[in-house]
């Protein structure tokens, strides 16, 4: 059997909906293994096109489109 170690991993999902909203999905973080509320920090800045970011020790980045920012008149 082979072993594999994963140095860097990215992926995007696409938001369906008519109206912009904010696009973090922490049903998938939770999926994944992670509780967003109690592990990251979102102290960061967005990157690579996305206006919002959180991290854990920086070991883990997840960044995120949150139209508020964008368009105030939405309610996300």
């Amino acid at each position: 059997m082979q072993k594999y170690k994963i140095d860097w991993l990215s992926f995007s999902v696409k938001n369906y909906d008519e109206e912009p909203k904010n696009t973090l999905d922490e049903n998938l973080l939770e999926l994944l293994g992670y509780d967003f509320a109690e592990e990251f920090s979102t102290d960061i800045s967005g990157k690579n096109f996305y206006n919002r970011g959180a991290t854990i020790s920086g070991y883990v980045n997840v960044y995120w489109n949150d139209y508020k920012s964008f368009f105030p008149k939405y309610q996300c």
